[in-house]
C-alpha cells in the first residue's frame, strides 16, 4: 500500500515537472510540489499554463504588426484573401490557418508554408510553444 502511494505521488511529481518545464518554470521545484501536494500541485501548474497561454495570445494582439503586404493562403487548394498579416495570425489562432498552410504575398516567388516565412518567424517567438507545437 505504501509503495503504491509513493509511486502515485512520484508520478504526479513527474507530470507536474513536465508541465512546469513547458511554461518555463523550474521543473525540479515543481516536481517537489507535485510530490508533496499531489493532485493539487498538478492542478496549480495546469491553471498556470492555461493563464500563460491566454496572456501570450493577448500580448500578440496588443502589439500591432506593421505590415502593408496583402497575404493569401490556400484552403483546400483554393486561394483565400487578400488578408493583412494581422488577420492571418488571427486565423492561425482560430485554427483556420496552420503552420503547414501555404501562404503567398507579392514579395514571395512561390507559395511557402506559413512557418517558413520571415514575417511569421518574427512573430513565432512571441507565441507560446504549446500553440506552435500542436499546430503542424
Amino acid at each position: 500500500m505504501t509503495i503504491s502511494l509513493l509511486t502515485v505521488y512520484f508520478i504526479l511529481g513527474i507530470i507536474t515537472a513536465y508541465f512546469a518545464k513547458k511554461i518555463n518554470k523550474n521543473p525540479y521545484l515543481w516536481f517537489s510540489i507535485g510530490m508533496i501536494f499531489g493532485i493539487f500541485g498538478l492542478i496549480i501548474i495546469f491553471l498556470m499554463s492555461l493563464k500563460n497561454i491566454k496572456n501570450s495570445k493577448s500580448n500578440i494582439k496588443h502589439h500591432p504588426i506593421e505590415d502593408s503586404k496583402l497575404w493569401y493562403y490556400l484552403n483546400n487548394d483554393k486561394s483565400q484573401g487578400p488578408h493583412s498579416l494581422t488577420k492571418l495570425i488571427d486565423l492561425f489562432h482560430e485554427k483556420k490557418v496552420f503552420l503547414n498552410t501555404y501562404v503567398w504575398n507579392e514579395e514571395l516567388e512561390d507559395w511557402k508554408h506559413l512557418k517558413d516565412t520571415k514575417e511569421f518567424l518574427k512573430i513565432e517567438k512571441k507565441l507560446p510553444a504549446s500553440l506552435c507545437n500542436s499546430r503542424d
